[in-house]
């Protein structure tokens, strides 16, 4: 029999695990909401303890891995809230991700109050991409975690039904494999930073399977699909073709991009573009010009959102909108340089230096 995989939520505050429990069955998601009991953990602590001796009491981190193990084993995905100050000091979330990465469960972050964009940008700049997943504590966290649960589930798959040993266990490869793009194992490379780079001993799991996937996972998610450039979202992919987002996400517009649509893990709910495949159907001309001429009808320019002015063709990480390359900066370190597409606009560069 199958094992039903489902999703943990490490919460103090039982409100929030009812709520993106509420919100994840309205999203039509497959896998069951459960709530890791803090209590339940205390328990085997104090049990641990004492059948410990003085110069041998387990660390916490130990335990939790024993417990995550026993009790948690069907867990697709952790969701770990950022604050758990109710927990005590008995559990932190740096913990929980510190252990989880040893198991190689896929974790997602989140935090209930709203990070400002320069906190975000800064954030997605230095923190490490390998660690987890970072989501907003909002209406779609329910959606967002069923996709990222999805996600991992069939990079898991792919991965187990790959030869890694002819592949050599690397990352590029390895994910090109899984995308069914072998071709694309060089641009792949072109994602593969100081932060997101892992050698094949570092795959300390038994099951070296998982590890490779969830690694993997994490660097399709938290690079690859964030930073436009091989793998474009909605709004860069708008930009790129220089149509406006509002009229390129239309039906009878996007049903003519349909066959570039990239259908890999993430992409459940989130809409995503290969840029190549694209650039098949532009085939050298401007994206308004194709849908003129397929539907006979005219849409809008994509415009650069600092001068509101055409073309843009390019995505500002900070706002999340389409800005022209005169209006932006690019090539940054933190930046993978396969990203050609990703930037920041001007003056947010201006004022968070660090980013520089």
């Amino acid at each position: 029999m199958t094992e039903t995989k489902e999703i943990v939520v490490v919460d103090d505050l039982h409100d929030n695990v009812n709520e993106i429990a509420t919100l994840a069955h309205r999203a039509g998601c497959r896998y069951p909401i459960r709530a890791f009991s803090f209590e339940e953990f205390s328990h085997f602590v104090e049990l641990a303890d004492q059948s410990a001796s003085v110069e041998k009491k387990p660390e916490t981190e130990e335990l939790l891995s024993d417990h995550l193990q026993s009790k948690y084993s069907s867990t697709a995905l952790l969701a770990v809230d950022h604050e758990l100050s109710r927990a005590g000091r008995l559990l932190t979330d740096s913990a929980i991700v510190e252990v989880a990465s040893g198991l190689a469960i896929p974790v997602a972050r989140y935090h209930r109050e709203s990070t400002p964009g320069s906190e975000s940008l800064f954030f997605r700049a230095f923190a490490s991409p390998m660690a987890a997943v970072k989501v907003p504590f909002d209406g779609q966290i329910g959606e967002q975690l069923c996709e990222l649960a999805d996600g991992f589930q069939q990079l898991h798959y792919r991965v187990a039904n790959l030869d890694l040993n002819e592949l050599k266990h690397q990352p590029a490869r390895v994910l090109a494999e899984a995308l069914g793009a072998p071709g694309l194992s060089l641009m792949f490379e072109e994602y593969l930073t100081a932060r997101s780079f892992f050698r094949p001993e570092a795959l300390s799991s038994s099951d070296k399977v998982r590890t490779l996937a969830t690694r993997v996972g994490y660097w399709l998610y938290n690079v690859i699909l964030r930073y436009p450039g091989l793998i474009l979202n909605e709004i860069s992919a708008a930009s790129y073709v220089g149509i406006d987002p509002s009229d390129f996400r239309k039906e009878e517009v996007s049903n003519i991009f349909s066959d570039a649509e990239y259908r890999g893990p993430f992409a459940s709910h989130t809409r995503y573009w290969w840029r190549f495949q694209l650039d098949d159907i532009l085939e050298g001309e401007e994206g308004v010009d194709v849908v003129k001429k397929r539907t006979g009808k005219s849409v809008r320019e994509c415009v650069c959102s600092i001068t509101d002015r055409a073309p843009a063709g390019f995505y500002d990480l900070a706002s999340g909108k389409p800005v022209s390359r005169e209006e932006s900066v690019g090539e940054l370190q933190w930046i993978p340089k396969g990203a050609d597409l990703a930037r920041v606009n001007t003056e947010t560069y201006e004022e968070v230096a660090p980013l520089r």
